[in-house]
């Protein structure tokens, strides 16, 4: 999961949008998963440290 995630942030500092239709699709999905992949992982770390 950590490894998608860097791929979407190095695809976001690096990619270019212009004018190009596919690419800010792609930028519109690599921005929602940069913010919900970190949710993902905190939602499934919280139940096993309060578990503990």
């Amino acid at each position: 999961m950590l490894t998608l995630w860097f791929a979407v942030l190095i695809f976001l500092q690096t990619g270019t949008v212009g004018s190009n239709v596919a690419l800010t699709v792609v930028a519109i999905f690599a921005i929602t998963l940069m913010w919900l992949v970190p949710l993902y992982i905190a939602v499934g770390i919280v139940p096993d440290l309060c578990a503990r």
